[in-house]
C-alpha cells in the first residue's frame, strides 16, 4: 500500500475530545488503510500524579485510601483512544479495542475487524480521533493513511 496521508501530535494529561482529519481520497482508490498509534497507555510515572488524583479516588470511595489502593487503582487507568472513518458524509468504520494501535481496513470488496465492504472510496474522507481520556503528558500519536490503487492506463 502506498502512503497518502500522516499526521500526528501531542496529547497532555486530561485532555478529553475530538481530534478531525478531512483530506480528499486520491483517485482510483481501490483499498485504505488507517492505522492510528500512540504511547503511555498507562501511568509509567505514578508519583507525579497520586497527591492529584488521591482526592479524587477518596471521594469516590467514601473515604481515606491506602497508597497501595491507590496505587492498583492507577493500575487499571489508562489512555483511551478511539478511531472512526467517515466517507462523504457516511459512516465507514469505527476501532475501539484494546492496546495502543487501532487499524481500519475497507476496500471495494472485503474489509476487516467487522466493517461492511465500501465500493465507493473516492471523495472527501474524515477521520475523528476520539479521545476518551490521556493518561500522561506528552503522549504522542501518529494516524497514517495508506491506499491501494487501480492502475489505469493512459493513451
Amino acid at each position: 500500500m502506498e502512503m497518502i496521508q500522516h499526521f500526528q501530535g501531542t496529547l497532555n494529561h486530561g485532555f478529553r475530545g475530538n481530534i478531525i482529519y478531512n483530506f480528499h481520497l486520491p483517485k482510483n482508490c481501490r483499498a485504505l488503510s488507517v492505522i492510528l498509534t500512540y504511547d503511555k497507555e498507562h501511568f509509567s510515572h505514578k508519583e507525579i500524579y497520586m497527591e492529584e488524583l488521591r482526592p479524587i479516588y477518596e471521594s469516590w470511595k467514601g473515604g481515606p485510601v491506602s497508597e497501595e489502593e491507590l496505587l492498583k487503582a492507577m493500575d487499571s487507568m489508562k489512555t483511551e483512544i478511539q478511531l472512526a472513518l467517515m466517507i462523504h458524509g457516511e459512516f465507514a468504520g469505527n476501532v475501539h479495542m484494546p492496546g495502543t494501535k487501532k487499524e481500519l481496513f475497507l476496500s471495494e470488496d472485503r474489509s476487516a475487524g467487522g466493517m461492511p465492504p465500501c465500493p465507493a472510496l473516492e471523495g472527501m474522507a474524515k477521520i475523528i480521533v476520539n479521545v476518551f481520556q490521556v493518561q500522561e503528558n506528552q503522549t504522542s500519536y501518529r494516524l497514517e493513511i495508506k491506499g491501494e490503487f487501480h492502475h489505469v492506463e493512459k493513451n
